[in-house]
């Protein structure tokens, strides 16, 4: 496969200490790294796309097209453009006032007409094949990455309905509880283990305000600014660290209680546990940023601390498994 010329090549550390090129990923097509080794097995020679098989099948399909709408494919004759014009063929619609000379009429008519072979209109065939080769092959299972892959993706949209009943119940009228779950994901000896873990909420005020007197202390606003991406969760922890700002913080757990008086503005009823005392609590736990898709968005999480390693009950699968 060939690379992208643009590709960034700048080296950066992986997650087992080794260097890696992938810093950037211009295009989803150049990701894969080129290999001078091809693999030929010993009938290769044997082998050709243009040869079927003695017990293979070769043929022609011969089909019909009924326009039922208007169709219109374009020659392929060079577009006509003149150096430091950018508005060039705006002086062939009706309403131009500038008139083309009779040698650029003559070229924009050729480059505007309809598809001919010779003197006859025609469509050229890859205008269709890649349609009727996309139906072959759902009809007759001929493509092995339909046939044979079960994927199984994740999904995450706030503004799905069904997304939103999952996790969260009730609405503007009605108080709102919020059912997903925390936990901490872990790799040891092959296995993946998956430990639950209970979590707060924590006012980005409040941890701003844990930072006064470090040698870079934060506001609220650097937490929702929105220029060059800085409300990413990238950026958060950057900056958090930045601060000098330790991820492991003292806390006074909070109950999950209505926190309406929190959210008089949107008048929602939101039900949720509240971590206070942020730096002086008699809790521990890690400090947990994510994104910041409004400035509405006022707060960050603090989970349990992550296991040690051994700790029992997690649940445990490996990299066969389909977790749901």
């Amino acid at each position: 496969m060939p690379q992208h010329n643009q590709r960034d090549q700048r080296p950066r550390q992986d997650n087992g200490g080794r260097q890696s090129t992938m810093d950037k990923i211009p295009s989803p097509y150049y990701f894969v790294p080129q290999q001078n080794f091809v693999f030929q097995p010993e009938w290769a020679k044997d082998v050709s796309q243009d040869i079927p098989f003695n017990d293979g099948l070769s043929g022609e399909l011969e089909i019909e097209i009924e326009a039922l709408r208007p169709i219109y494919v374009r020659n392929q004759a060079e577009k006509p453009e003149a150096p430091g014009k950018t508005d060039y063929l705006k002086q062939f619609h009706s309403s131009s006032r500038n008139q083309p000379t009779t040698e650029e009429q003559k070229l924009f008519d050729a480059w505007v007409s309809f598809c001919k072979s010779g003197d006859r209109y025609s469509i050229p065939a890859t205008s269709v094949k890649g349609a009727i080769r996309n139906v072959l092959k759902i009809a007759s299972m001929g493509s092995f990455r339909e046939a044979a892959e079960d994927d199984r993706y994740s999904v995450r949209d706030l503004n799905l309905p069904a997304y939103q009943k999952r996790f969260v119940t009730g609405n503007k009228n009605a108080p709102i509880h919020f059912h997903s779950k925390s936990g901490w994901l872990r790799r040891e000896n092959e296995t993946w283990h998956l430990f639950e873990c209970l979590h707060q909420r924590v006012e980005q005020s409040a941890l701003a305000e844990l930072t006064t007197g470090s040698r870079r202390p934060l506001r609220r606003q650097d937490f929702v600014d929105t220029k060059n991406q800085a409300n990413s969760v990238q950026a958060k922890y950057q900056r958090w660290s930045n601060a000098g700002a330790p991820l492991d913080i003292k806390f006074t757990p909070g109950e999950v209680i209505n926190q309406a008086a929190r959210h008089t503005i949107r008048k929602l009823q939101l039900h949720y546990a509240l971590a206070t005392d942020i730096g002086k609590g008699a809790a521990t736990g890690r400090l947990v940023f994510t994104g910041q898709p409004s400035h509405q968005k006022h707060m960050e999480f603090i989970f349990d601390l992550p296991p040690e390693t051994g700790s029992s009950n997690p649940i445990s699968f490996d990299d066969e498994d389909k977790i749901i």
